[in-house]
């Protein structure tokens, strides 16, 4: 059996700085993985870096980088790999608020080697009036036009949390239920235009 132990560093405001996670087999634990944040001098998360235990020593592997918009809101997360002794984009979030400062759309773009970014999933986030996540739409970009793949639709409790969720896919023409809902267990197949 393995098990996993995490240890938290953290400096003189109480920000996380180091996560050390550790794996132990027949009781003797190993290094894994390190995660080390880095903030602005106004205590907003910049980066973050993990690096993984090779053995001998510790290996960078990845850096997560935090934009903000003037909100104070992640508006960019952007997922670099080490390679080489520098850091090179593997791809972004770009993430877009309605007036009331909630995630409406958040989209995956993956770097195309030259500096720029290219367009490969979003989701978009429907919300009712309590600020409740009911729809979550997730689509791919082709090229050309976003496509519908699925749709995760929430019947939410008073907290806010889902009492009953259901996921539907695309298939070209309509988006086909695969969970069921208490609602209506016969109903297979949902019109396009829902």
């Amino acid at each position: 059996m393995c098990i996993r132990d995490s240890t938290y560093s953290y400096d003189e405001d109480w920000h996380v700085v180091e996560i050390l996670n550790e794996f132990a087999t027949a009781g003797v634990y190993d290094n894994s993985t390190k995660t080390i944040y880095t903030y602005t001098l106004a205590g907003i998360l910049d980066y973050y870096t993990t690096e993984v235990w090779t053995g001998a020593d510790w290996e960078t592997s990845t850096r997560s980088v935090y934009t903000y918009n003037p909100e104070g809101l992640v508006s960019i997360l952007l997922q670099q790999d080490y390679i080489g002794g520098v850091f090179e984009d593997d791809y972004r979030i770009v993430y877009l608020y309605d007036g009331e400062d909630m995630i409406t759309t958040s989209t995956v773009q993956q770097s195309d080697g030259i500096g720029g970014f290219d367009d490969y999933s979003r989701n978009i986030f429907t919300y009712d009036g309590s600020h409740f996540l009911i729809v979550n739409t997730l689509q791919y970009y082709d090229g050309v036009v976003w496509e519908d793949y699925s749709k995760t639709e929430n019947d939410n409790n008073a907290e806010g949390l889902p009492d009953v969720y259901v996921i539907s896919y695309w298939d070209g023409t309509c988006l086909l239920y695969t969970s069921p809902s208490p609602r209506d267990r016969t109903r297979s197949r949902m019109p396009s235009s829902a």
